[in-house]
């Protein structure tokens, strides 16, 4: 089952970076005529770190049945956080990290 088909639908989806803590990170996510969407940005560590996100409006799945959740991604090579959660609040989140090689 396909979750997000962002060729029919992209829901509002919010950059979140480091400037919050005072650094100068910067993040976009926007889709393509292709049918992608992308991830892009500058991370600029500072003394705080450095980090740059995207969160999306809360969107509703069935999962019921579901053993899992497969991602798509091309990548620079570095580590990324995919987080869930399972609820409009701050509750319950799942967390995976993943790294895939540079360019797949």
């Amino acid at each position: 089952m396909e979750l997000i088909d962002f060729t029919r639908a992209f829901p509002a989806w919010t950059p979140i970076g480091d400037p919050i803590m005072g650094g100068e990170s910067e993040s976009a996510f926007d889709a393509s005529a292709d049918g992608a969407a992308h991830f892009h940005g500058f991370l600029r560590p500072g003394p705080s770190g450095g980090f740059a996100s995207v969160r999306s409006a809360p969107l509703r799945f069935d999962l019921a049945g579901c053993a899992g959740i497969s991602l798509l991604v091309q990548s620079d090579g570095r580590r990324y956080k995919l987080s869930l959660r399972v609820s409009d609040d701050d509750g319950v989140q799942y967390q995976a990290s993943f790294a895939p090689a540079r360019g797949v």
